[in-house]
């Protein structure tokens, strides 16, 4: 998978999730007129010792023109198919947004344990 429309974010917090490593981003820019993003949470397959990482899963808040208008994101992920979860305004909220993310990627990934945060950008 690609981060193919990416182009800057704010770095809020990382994550360790099992044996992967997660970004939660906020301010998301893109390249892709048609939608907007307002938070992302990139979760990164380790491998190998050197752990070098490689995306492998992103869950958004996203928008579009007409659902912008009523405040309302979707929230999506990408792996290899992207999948809508459904509209809400919490969406947009960043915590309440968090929460839902980190819920559905350890669902996705079939991690149980809570993930660890390692670096808040938020605290500092």
């Amino acid at each position: 998978m690609s981060l193919q429309h990416f182009k800057q974010a704010n770095s809020i917090r990382r994550y360790r999730i099992g044996n992967y490593a997660a970004t939660l981003l906020s301010n998301y820019e893109s390249t892709d007129n048609e939608i907007e993003y307002a938070h992302a949470l990139v979760i990164y397959q380790l491998i190998g010792e050197s752990k070098t990482a490689r995306p492998a899963l992103v869950i958004s808040s996203e928008t579009n023109p007409d659902a912008c208008q009523e405040g309302y994101y979707f929230l999506c992920s990408l792996a290899q198919e992207h999948h809508n979860y459904g509209a809400s305004k919490d969406w947009a909220d960043l915590h309440k947004f968090e929460k839902a993310a980190l819920q559905l990627a350890a669902q996705m990934l079939e991690i149980p344990e809570p993930p660890l945060v390692m670096v808040d950008h938020e605290a500092k």
